[in-house]
């Protein structure tokens, strides 16, 4: 059995080497996000034309004006022109509910007889369209920013020890006068240990 002990060892170290690798590549894959762009809702107005709407004219005095809003917004605005331009219905403080059906209003102002009477009138409608933007990110770190950012988290995470270890171990006995003193004297030492002072406080 002594004559399989090299070939296993070998297996074993090229098997810890392959995983090794695989955990390299792992972490290199990792994108971490530099600069986000928050998501946000921002509100704009589109015009459009109707497509489904009916009138009906048998009491001209007072015609019956039936409008579908298509859109995923509300509507804000209307408009009924007719083919020479003229406009013969308008409407600018609505507030119609997607995909909904209503009668619209009438005013003094809007022309009865050219709505009953006018042929292929377009119906202009106006809403409010929301756009929302996803958040995601803009900037990716570098994987050598990655690895500068972990080091230094990592030095300063140490020098925090060292002078917290400091601070408490030259606190001891002394009075309140002296903390802050012992507090300056360890946050320099702490910004450049020696080896001794490493070993004592260091993490």
């Amino acid at each position: 059995m002594k004559h399989l002990t090299k070939p296993i060892r070998t297996i074993h170290f090229v098997l810890l080497a392959f995983l090794m690798t695989i955990g390299t590549q792992v972490s290199a894959d990792v994108r971490v996000c530099k600069k986000t762009q928050k998501e946000d809702w921002k509100s704009t107005t589109k015009d459009t034309y109707a497509k489904e709407w009916k009138r009906d004219c048998s009491d001209p005095k007072n015609p019956e004006f039936v409008l579908y809003n298509h859109t995923q917004g509300a509507v804000l605005k209307v408009e009924v022109i007719n083919p020479s331009g003229k406009i013969v219905y308008h409407q600018s403080r609505l507030y119609i509910e997607p995909q909904r059906r209503v009668v619209m209003p009438w005013t003094w102002m809007d022309s009865r007889r050219l709505f009953c009477t006018g042929d292929d009138l377009t119906i202009k409608m106006r809403y409010r369209e929301r756009i929302y933007t996803p958040e995601k990110c803009l900037e990716y770190y570098s994987q050598k920013e990655l690895m500068e950012r972990d080091e230094k988290n990592r030095i300063q995470k140490m020098r925090n020890t060292i002078r917290d270890n400091c601070v408490i171990a030259k606190s001891e006995n002394a009075t309140n006068s002296a903390i802050a003193e012992i507090r300056r004297v360890c946050t320099a030492i702490s910004e450049n240990p020696s080896f001794l002072q490493k070993f004592r406080w260091g993490p």
